[in-house]
């Protein structure tokens, strides 16, 4: 899959790049922020006004306040883009 024209985050910068993002067996593959590389895919998405996070992380949360049990939890919270919780 490629995803064209997003504003990808960049951790180490702290703020968003326009870039290309070729997906592969489910996990980035690459991002294309020169634009240089054709890739060729399968599906292509267009992103173009919209941003792209890798997966965010909730640093402050009670599971037990959620009223629900910690697996329970943890698959809500995956569907909705969180890949990590400090409990």
């Amino acid at each position: 899959m490629l995803i064209k024209n997003a504003k990808v985050f960049n951790s180490y910068l702290k703020n968003f790049i326009p870039a290309d993002v070729s997906v592969k067996d489910g996990k980035f593959y690459y991002i294309d922020r020169k634009k240089e590389i054709v890739f060729v895919a399968e599906y292509v998405v267009g992103a173009k006004g919209l941003y792209l996070i890798s997966g965010l992380t909730d640093i402050h949360m009670h599971i037990e306040s959620s009223m629900t049990i910690p697996g329970f939890f943890g698959e809500c919270a995956g569907e909705n883009g969180v890949a990590t919780v400090v409990s």
